[in-house]
């Protein structure tokens, strides 16, 4: 008859090694952190809220307020949710960081077939940057 509880067995955190050292990141992809963190740091204040598309570690990185109702967005019927969320409340972001390309690539489909999401940011906003790793508009 066993006396003790369940054998216990120690758990590692995700990116621990056996040898008790972290992983780090690929130079490529520490160059993309900082690539998201120069982002930031050049178009986005303090106060401003942030809607990020398709990239939802980029919130991290950015350091704004947050400003959707879902953190992962990505292009679909869903996001007319998320229109219809801010037309609610009044309370659009003054930022929006795109995946690259998704802007360029909403302009050749077919009107009928686009994103509702896409759509308010193609009309309300412009186009500040298309060369950081994320498009960024800002709202007119």
């Amino acid at each position: 008859m066993s006396t003790g509880g369940p054998a216990l067995r120690k758990v590692r955190p995700k990116g621990d090694r056996h040898d008790g050292t972290r992983d780090r990141p690929t130079d490529e992809r520490a160059a993309q952190i900082a690539a998201f963190e120069t982002l930031g740091r050049r178009w986005v204040r303090r106060h401003d809220r942030v809607l990020v598309f398709n990239s939802p570690l980029s919130y991290l990185l950015v350091g704004s307020r947050i400003a959707t109702n879902a953190v992962w967005l990505s292009a679909g019927p869903s996001d007319r949710y998320t229109v219809q969320f801010f037309d609610q409340h009044h309370s659009w972001p003054d930022k929006a960081l795109v995946s690259r390309g998704l802007l360029q690539e909403a302009a050749s489909t077919d009107p009928t077939l686009q994103d509702p999401l896409i759509t308010v940011l193609k009309r309300d906003y412009r186009i500040v940057d298309l060369t950081a790793p994320l498009d960024v508009l800002v709202r007119s």
